[in-house]
């Protein structure tokens, strides 16, 4: 076996990227200090969310 397949087995089979991208606390924090009305539905599976964020919902 390969280095990179013992390292994917001992990461539960995912190839971890680094993350350039805002925490989702801090995005959230963000949009509650706007002072803006925020309308976020309650979503349960990722088909719902889906639909959701096409309908034009911010997501985070």
């Amino acid at each position: 076996m390969g280095k990179d397949s013992e390292n994917r087995r001992r990461q539960g089979g995912r190839l971890k990227a680094p993350s350039t991208a805002p925490r989702q606390t801090t995005r959230l924090r963000a949009m509650v200090s706007s002072g803006e009305f925020l309308e976020l539905p309650a979503v349960y599976d990722p088909l719902t969310a889906r639909i959701a964020e096409n309908a034009g919902f911010g997501t985070l």
